[in-house]
């Protein structure tokens, strides 16, 4: 029965193992097809093919015949290579090797599927030969690493095995199967106590759950994780592991180039191998000969191997339970990176707003959590160059047509990359996606407050300082009485676009508190919009700034005269219009001629640094025509 029973548990195993590892291969074949547009039914259906024709090449034992094709090891890194090659052959193949087939009278997918049936063919003899010298080169270098490892003491060749496996878990690669490959499985057979060899204390102490403690880990996810991703993941994950397979954790948490479980996912190894050897040196155990599969549940394989002993089962569960406790600060540390309020938090801190203005109701619900995964390493390298030393407010002036003086200024943000140049804000989609526009928002209007004081100090005060809004801050209730308390009383005009009505319920509330305090409203980017004259209706405006876009329209008949009705609609409706853009003579010419009242761009002054915007002189404007 006990013979049975482990049958049944190995064929388990190797059963587990084979759908992980099809699992894999399909997921990656999917998702770079989708990446790189090929049909993913194709890539899929060809990287299955030539994975499992590998495993059919490849000789469980040395002993088996045809050794041209065959290799004393399983390299689990073409779950990882054969998909990723599928598609970039594909991809290259398709155009050169397409059957010519009418298109236009395909109407069912293996119609058009068949097009493609000589690239599949061929990328997949291509596919098999490539890994078959690979596997050549491959047994090459590994009798070498192998001879090495035979000079090595037993214990030190047990700490090198942990340092590899771990060490290719995290770049994605099977970790178990790469050490036995580069070290052989000798190790595994030798005893380290009586009747216990390394390979079964290795697998009661350091990988109970799966590699990195996977049992650990796992706790330390339920108890730890914070974010929805993390806890769905341990959730789906926990079936598994009962059988020591943390795939799922690995590839979809995951621990594969996750800075923050690096370090627990390497350590607990090693700090359970250690404990577990001084502690079995010093209390003597009698361990019972068994051949124990390694799927065997955790405690159940104590069970089996010490006979019933109830001190090896103590000595489990608290290395167990001390692996969790380590992973816990990295697991929580992880999953706050997870949460909408991690980059919020981050952000704040380096620009150094005051904790009083940190805004945890800022961000906006219908930001997808996907989004800001999918985006964090950008983001993370983003935020990075964001902090009070490269991060700036320049002005860029407005030039009044009737006075031909400087009316007011627009507050721009300005980056100072590493390379010593200046840009613009590039980075603001990724700052929105992030549901941080609040927060940056918040930080411009504390930049102009503090310019706004030194320019009074040397006797200047400008006529206005405009401040662009994203639609996020204005749908914040709390951003926005934030921004009301600290610039009532000062000559700012904050400048909306028409999306921000669309955001939110809060929206036309906050606008008109805005009005309340004695703020002045322009709708910015005004003609980019279908919507734009009703958004005029909706929103109790002082100004008009006319898009970027529509100063083309000024070299034609047709486009003057739209620019005519326009200026005419804004003075009906009492509104200041402000023409956005203007970079040469000839437009400035034209703009005085229909009626522009303000004018802003290149031609008179481009975003100048706050030192000097007391000083500035427009420059004259040019003779008409």
């Amino acid at each position: 029965k006990d013979n049975q029973a482990l049958t049944i548990l190995t064929q388990l195993a190797v059963g587990l193992r084979l759908f992980t590892s099809i699992a894999v291969v399909l997921s990656l074949a999917y998702h770079f097809a989708r990446r790189y547009d090929v049909q993913q039914i194709q890539a899929m259906l060809l990287a299955l093919a030539a994975y499992l024709s590998t495993r059919t090449l490849m000789p469980s034992s040395p002993s088996t015949s045809s050794a041209t094709l065959s290799l004393p090891f399983s390299i689990d890194i073409w779950q990882i290579t054969i998909p990723i090659a599928t598609v970039f052959l594909l991809k290259a193949l398709m155009p050169f090797l397409a059957v010519p087939i009418d298109i236009k009278n395909c109407f069912t997918y293996a119609c058009k599927a068949l097009q493609h049936f000589y690239a599949f063919f061929v990328s997949y003899a291509m596919l098999l030969a490539g890994w078959w010298v690979l596997q050549q080169i491959g047994a090459v270098f590994i009798l070498h690493i192998r001879e090495i490892s035979t000079s090595i003491s037993s214990g030190a060749l047990l700490g090198l095995r942990t340092l590899i496996s771990q060490l290719f878990w995290f770049v994605g690669l099977h970790g178990n199967r790469m050490a036995n490959s580069l070290l052989g499985t000798s190790l595994y057979t030798r005893e380290i106590f009586p009747n216990l060899t390394y390979g079964q204390f290795y697998r009661l102490f350091a990988v109970s759950g799966g590699s990195g403690m996977g049992l650990s880990l796992l706790l330390a996810l339920f108890l730890g994780a914070r974010d929805e991703h993390s806890r769905q993941i341990a959730r789906v994950s926990t079936p598994f592991v009962i059988f020591n397979i943390n795939t799922l954790i690995i590839y979809c948490l995951p621990i594969v180039f996750n800075r923050f479980l690096l370090i627990p996912f390497v350590a607990v190894p090693f700090i359970n191998l250690g404990i577990a050897y001084i502690l079995l040196s010093i209390v003597p155990i009698t361990f019972h000969t068994a051949s124990v599969p390694w799927t065997t549940p955790v405690f159940v394989d104590a069970w089996i191997v010490g006979n019933g002993n109830p001190w090896l089962l103590l000595l489990q569960l608290f290395l167990v339970l001390l692996g969790t406790l380590i992973y816990l600060p990295f697991v929580k540390k992880f999953s706050h990176t997870h949460l909408p309020t991690y980059y919020q938090d981050n952000l704040t801190r380096t620009l150094e707003l005051p904790k009083s203005l940190r805004m945890q109701q800022s961000l906006n619900i219908h930001k997808a959590q996907y989004e800001i995964i999918e985006a964090s390493l950008r983001l993370e390298e983003i935020l990075g160059l964001l902090t009070p030393q490269t991060l700036f407010v320049y002005y860029q002036p407005k030039i009044a047509v009737a006075t031909h003086q400087c009316t007011g200024v627009e507050a721009l943000l300005r980056v100072r990359l590493p390379d010593g140049s200046l840009r613009g804000p590039f980075f603001l989609k990724d700052i929105e996606q992030a549901g941080l526009s609040p927060v940056l928002d918040l930080w411009v209007c504390h930049q102009v407050k503090k310019h706004l004081r030194a320019w009074e100090a040397q006797g200047f005060t400008p006529s206005s300082v405009s401040i662009n809004l994203h639609p996020d801050t204005i749908n914040n209730t709390e951003a926005i009485n934030k921004i009301i308390q600290l610039l009532q009383g000062t000559p700012v005009e904050f400048e909306i676009i028409e999306r921000s009505l669309v955001r939110g319920k809060n929206a036309e509330h906050n606008l008109e508190k805005i009005k309340r305090y004695g703020f002045r409203i322009a709708v910015d980017d005004f003609g980019q919009g279908y919507s734009s004259y009703r958004f005029l209706s909706q929103v109790n405006v002082d100004t008009v700034k006319t898009d970027i876009s529509l100063i083309p329209l000024l070299e034609s008949d047709k486009g003057q005269l739209i620019w005519e009705h326009m200026i005419g609609l804004c003075h009906r409706l009492g509104l200041q219009i402000v023409a956005e853009g203007v970079e040469t003579s000839e437009q400035v010419r034209t703009l005085v001629r229909l009626g522009v009242d303000i004018i802003q761009g290149f031609f008179f002054a481009e975003a100048l640094p706050m030192d000097a915007i007391p000083q500035f002189e427009p420059p004259r404007f040019p003779d008409r025509a």
